[in-house]
């Protein structure tokens, strides 16, 4: 399946979808991580890290994270669960003092994440504080 193809195997998955990809094993999970990171596109000097193995949290299961080289702060793409039926990019302080949604999408927006992480990575290196990064593109707290 090429690339494009997946992305839109990606446009039509519901929670429930997903959720049998993260628990179908290794090999499935792997599956998803890559259908969705190949169709991302981290900032220059970011690294991106694809979650294979299941943290124990199925509130907001991570399928990869965005790290700046500073570490000061990543950004997770969460996918829908069982509690929560949206994809969610998550912003994560390094302390963990400060979680806040960045966007809340009813299905896979590779465009909307791409852009965020884009704008993110700008105001941070334009010098602005966590604070006024996430204040200039949170869309609700959840710490």
């Amino acid at each position: 399946m090429s690339s494009t193809q997946q992305t839109r195997k990606l446009f039509t998955l519901g929670a429930a979808e997903v959720a049998a990809y993260r628990n179908a094993g290794l090999a499935a999970r792997a599956a998803l991580v890559q259908m969705v990171t190949s169709a991302l596109k981290p900032p220059t000097g970011w690294t991106m890290e694809g979650e294979l193995q299941n943290d124990g949290d199925d509130f907001f299961p991570v399928l990869c994270r965005f790290i700046p080289s500073h570490g000061r702060f990543h950004v997770a793409l969460c996918c829908p669960s069982d509690s929560e039926g949206a994809w969610l990019l998550v912003f994560i302080a390094a302390e963990g003092e400060k979680v806040l949604i960045l966007r809340q999408c009813d299905v896979f927006k590779p465009w909307v994440v791409n852009h965020s992480l884009l704008l993110t990575a700008r105001l941070d290196a334009s010098g602005y504080l966590l604070d006024e990064i996430t204040n200039s593109l949170a869309t609700k707290s959840i710490i």
